[in-house]
């Protein structure tokens, strides 16, 4: 039985179940990953739901004060709840976190349109957003943080995640009014492009 995608089905002679066979109920996306047939990818799991991002391995590239710009490299981490997706871990899935997720397969779900802000490009996102890797999580540490930890069937919720390596330019707001003695701030914004989603910075220490 892979991820609740297949059901029993008794075959009976006299009112007396002899025999059964696996039925299938749903889409496989991978081994102990599937999806039901009515998943429909181009609708949330829920109203706004919450999209918890981590921002690793951030480098200034370059600093343009004339054109007032900062050139930056960062991956991004994007994981939120996914209530229709249905996981089925094994011992070896969870040493190693979760289950890949291969890209094509992660075409078949919901996934949030994030932007930066403010950049000074208008390409299209696979111009300067790599996908490194998309997972289902077997940790429930998502779970607890979004409040969907309080029973069984909340707890059962998978997360998913996906992997960006993100190379970007963004405008900035530079004032040299106290040059030579400034110190500037650019702002470096992330978030839903149609605003169907939240997004809440998230480390160990907290959500913000």
């Amino acid at each position: 039985m892979e991820a609740g995608c297949k059901k029993e089905e008794w075959e009976y002679e006299n009112g007396t179940a002899i025999r059964y066979h696996w039925n299938s109920t749903g889409k496989l996306l991978e081994t102990g990953v599937c999806i039901q047939n009515d998943y429909d990818s181009n609708f949330a799991p829920e109203n706004e739901p919450t999209v918890y991002i981590t921002i690793e391995y951030q480098r200034v590239r370059d600093v343009d004060p004339k054109a007032q710009t900062l050139s930056i490299d960062f991956t991004l981490v994007m994981r939120w709840i996914d209530s229709r997706v249905n996981a089925r871990f094994s011992l070896q899935n969870r040493k190693r976190g979760g289950i890949l997720i291969r890209k094509k397969a992660m075409e078949e779900l919901w996934i949030p349109d994030f932007q930066v802000w403010n950049r000074t490009s208008l390409k299209i996102e696979k111009e300067w957003a790599n996908l490194i890797s998309s997972k289902v999580l077997s940790s429930k540490e998502i779970n607890h943080v979004d409040g969907k930890s309080n029973n069984q069937y909340e707890l059962s919720m998978p997360t998913m995640e996906m992997k960006y390596e993100i190379k970007t330019k963004v405008y900035c707001n530079f004032s040299y009014a106290n040059y030579p003695m400034d110190n500037q701030t650019c702002d470096v914004g992330l978030g839903s492009a149609s605003f169907e989603s939240t997004f809440a910075l998230y480390d160990k220490q907290g959500v913000y």
